[in-house]
C-alpha cells in the first residue's frame, strides 16, 4: 500500500497492540521522516512492514532513516507464529528492492534470511518498578555523580523552549558529530510534531541560571526512547547529564512501560547507559543484495 491507501487509525491501532509498538511506528511520524514509503498491510490489518526507501545509480533499496529505527514486521499481540510470518512477509517484499540496509527489532534476529545478519544492541529498563527499586539498580559512578549534582544544586525542569535546546545541542555537538543543515531541521520537526501529540519529554538542567544540559525523549504508554542529548563541559563536571537520566526515568514510571536506551551501539554511550541498571538487547541489522529472494 501506498501511505495514501493506508488507514491512519487503524495503522496507528495496530500499532499500539505490537509487541514492537514503538512511538516512531505511528503513522504521522513515517509520514514526516520517510521520504518515500509504502507499507505491506494485512486487510484485518493484524500485520504490516513499513518499507522506507530510496533508488540510487538505478537501483531501488531499502535503508534507515534518523527517528525511525528497528520497524520491521509490526503484528499485534494476538497473531501467531512470529518467526514464520516474519519470514513469509520477508520473502513477499516487492523484488524491485534489491538492496537492503536496514534496523529490525529484537524479536526478528534468529529470522532466517538470504542477506547478512549483523548483531546490535540496544539496552532497556523496565520502568513496572518504583524510582526506589530502579536506584537501587544504580552503579557506583552513576550514585556517584548523582550526588556531586545534587551538591552542585543542578536543578532539571521540563524545558519549553525546543528552539533554545536545539540550539544548545548543536553547539555541543557540533565538533563530535556531522550533522547537516538538513539532520538538525528533521531532530526539529521530529521533536515538535512529539510535543504536538503529547509525546514528547524535554528536559533542561540548569547549574544557576546557566543551562549545561538537555534530554529529548519520545514515549507513549508502552515505551519511553531516549532520542538525544547532550551536557556541556560544566554539565558534565557537575553531573548533570546522570540527573538527566535520573530524572527522565523519574518521571517515566507511570506513564510508560518500558525505557528503551536508544543509541546504545555506541560503545560510551552503552558504558553510560550501564550505570543505571539498563539491560542489553540484542537486534538484527540486515544488510546486502536480495538477489536471491
Amino acid at each position: 500500500m501506498t501511505p495514501e491507501q493506508i488507514d491512519p487509525i487503524r495503522w496507528n491501532d495496530l500499532v499500539q497492540h505490537a509487541n514492537n509498538g514503538y512511538v516512531y511506528a505511528q503513522y504521522e511520524y513515517l509520514q514526516a521522516f520517510a521520504p518515500q514509503w509504502m507499507a505491506l498491510v494485512d486487510s484485518a490489518y493484524q500485520y504490516a512492514w513499513p518499507l522506507i526507501y530510496n533508488r540510487k545509480w538505478g537501483i531501488s533499496y531499502l535503508y534507515q532513516p534518523y527517528f525511525l529505527a528497528q520497524l520491521g514486521l509490526i503484528r499485534r499481540h494476538e497473531a501467531a507464529g512470529e518467526r514464520e510470518l516474519v519470514s513469509t512477509v520477508w520473502r513477499h517484499l516487492p523484488k524491485r528492492f534489491l538492496y537492503v540496509d536496514i534496523d529490525l527489532p529484537e524479536d526478528h534476529l534468529s529470522v532466517p534470511v538470504g542477506v547478512r545478519v549483523l548483531e546490535r544492541q540496544t539496552m532497556e529498563l523496565s520502568l513496572q518498578q518504583s524510582l526506589l527499586e530502579i536506584r537501587a539498580g544504580y552503579h557506583r559512578l552513576a550514585n556517584r555523580m548523582l550526588r556531586k549534582a545534587q551538591e552542585a544544586e543542578v536543578r532539571i525542569v521540563e524545558g519549553t523552549a525546543l528552539d533554545h535546546s536545539i540550539r544548545f545541542y548543536r553547539s555541543q555537538v557540533a565538533a563530535q558529530m556531522r550533522t547537516t543543515d538538513a539532520g538538525y531541521l528533521g531532530m526539529e520537526t521530529a521533536l515538535k510534531l512529539a510535543a504536538n501529540r503529547g509525546e514528547l519529554l524535554h528536559l533542561q538542567a540548569y547549574l544557576g541560571s546557566e543551562l549545561v544540559g538537555v534530554y529529548f525523549l519520545l514515549f507513549n504508554p508502552r515505551f519511553m526512547h531516549s532520542i538525544a542529548g547532550v551536557a556541556s563541559a560544566a554539565g558534565k563536571a557537575c553531573g548533570a547529564f546522570y540527573a538527566l537520566t535520573d530524572a527522565a526515568m523519574a518521571r517515566g514510571i507511570g506513564s510508560s512501560a518500558v525505557f528503551r536506551f536508544e543509541g546504545s551501539d555506541e560503545p560510551g554511550i552503552a558504558a553510560f547507559n550501564a550505570q543505571f541498571g539498563a539491560l542489553t538487547r540484542k537486534y538484527p541489522h540486515w544488510k546486502g543484495w536480495r538477489l536471491s529472494i
